[in-house]
């Protein structure tokens, strides 16, 4: 995710992402129970294939 928000936003200097589970009848389970949130930050780092 971090490196396609890159490639999108080449000249940002800080992305924010955010994923996580909203409702029931996804991928939920007992470990990723719904309400699950993963999000990430990254500033001022350069990012490469």
């Amino acid at each position: 995710m971090a490196v396609n928000a890159k490639k999108m936003f080449n000249k940002a200097d800080n992305l924010v992402a955010v994923t996580g589970l909203t409702k029931s009848g996804g991928s939920e389970t007992e470990d990723k129970p719904v309400g699950t949130i993963y999000r990430f930050y990254f500033s001022g780092i350069s990012l490469t294939d």
